[in-house]
């Protein structure tokens, strides 16, 4: 089924210098299956045409304002038929000059909505734009409206230290307000496509190929990481400086604890063998010593879980550098791994309570006389 979307008439040529009136009447748009012309058809139309559009009315069509900001549109109404005509007709009026758009054009009547788009931070700032505001954009020889959704600092193939900017929209809408000017521009098409993995099925780059895909550079992520992960040097890197410094941090915590258990333990066990003649049985002791041990450790650990998360942020943006002194793009982020921190954490209590075991084991089995003829030396 035929049906009638809109008319557009392009101006080649240089305008004249002088703005020159034209009108253009359209009269029974038909449509025949004839294997050539009839004479007078411009008057008489088709033998055997079929009207599609007889412009009996016309308050479904708009003027197309999308090739100049400033240029007249022109005017569509409805006029008496020319003579030799009955009915009326669809009169497109315009001004043909230098300040005039090259394409006068009317469509059908759709709802006027601005493009939804993201647009990079540095854009907004420069422009003094915030989200929520709209204005118009160059695209495909033509003007559209757009409306800032939201913003971005970073996103995939931008690089915000290039004096470039980056807009973010759905490419069927995009699509949609780009073509709508008839002959201002070419077809509009994607020059990237990111293709996922879909059902478990990844897409190969031999499997696009074959099916016809055309392009001048394939990426495969795997591809990359398994590049980046062949240097040694990068491979083991953060991997291994983190599992340095979690064995570090474990080992001088471990030696610190049992130093400071074991020099406590020689220090106090004449206070221990006073309170053993005191009365204070095995569980007292156990709570006493338990209490004293966590009171300890807690503290640490709370102190350097809270000095720690700074710390490490502050170190890893000293640290993150490339091999020209600059900062990677995208930046480093610092990330907590709580797995890796539980395991530290369980392998500290393991260590507490085995080290309370042995003194609660000492302080029971002291032999109390003794402990006290040496106090009083």
């Amino acid at each position: 089924k035929w049906t009638f979307d809109g008319f557009f008439i392009q101006l080649p040529g240089i305008p004249p210098a002088v703005p020159q009136p034209i009108s253009v009447p359209l009269d029974d748009l038909q449509v025949s299956a004839a294997a050539q012309l009839p004479a007078n058809f411009g008057r008489d139309g088709f033998a055997d045409g079929v009207v599609i559009e007889a412009f009996d009315a016309i308050d479904r069509y708009e003027l197309v304002k999308g090739v100049s900001l400033t240029g007249d549109p022109g005017s569509l109404a409805r006029a008496a038929a020319p003579e030799g005509r009955s009915g009326s007709v669809a009169r497109l009026s315009f001004q043909r000059g230098r300040t005039g758009a090259s394409v006068v054009a009317f469509r059908t009547l759709r709802e006027a909505r601005p493009v939804p788009v993201l647009v990079d931070t540095g854009f907004l700032k420069e422009n003094k734009l915030k989200v929520g505001d709209e204005f118009p954009i160059s695209i495909n020889s033509q003007f559209a409206s757009v409306k800032v959704v939201g913003a971005f600092k970073l996103f995939p193939t931008f690089d915000p230290e290039r004096p470039e900017s980056f807009f973010v929209a759905d490419l069927e809408t995009l699509r949609e307000a780009a073509t709508r000017v008839p002959g201002a521009g070419n077809n509009f098409y994607a020059n990237e496509a990111w293709f996922p993995s879909i059902g478990g099925v990844r897409f190969e780059k031999q499997t696009l190929i074959d099916r016809g895909f055309q392009a001048e550079q394939f990426f495969v992520r795997t591809e990359i990481l398994a590049e980046q992960s062949s240097d040694p040097l990068v491979a083991a890197s953060w991997e291994g400086i983190l599992f340095l410094a979690f064995a570090g941090v474990l080992i001088v915590s471990t030696l610190g604890f049992v130093i400071y258990a074991s020099l406590g333990a020689q220090a106090r066990s004449l206070e221990f063998a006073i309170l053993r003649t005191m009365g204070l049985s095995a569980r007292q002791i156990l709570a006493v010593v338990t209490f004293e041990q966590l009171f300890v450790v807690v503290a640490g650990v709370a102190a350097g879980t809270l000095l720690g998360f700074p710390l490490s942020r502050l170190m890893i943006s000293y640290m993150g550098l490339t091999e020209a002194g600059n900062e990677p793009l995208p930046p480093l982020v610092s990330v907590v791994n709580w797995q890796s921190i539980a395991t530290v954490y369980g392998l500290l209590g393991i260590i507490v309570v085995s080290t309370v075991i042995s003194l609660v084991a000492l302080y029971s089995r002291l032999a109390v006389s003794r402990a006290l003829r040496m106090g009083e030396l």
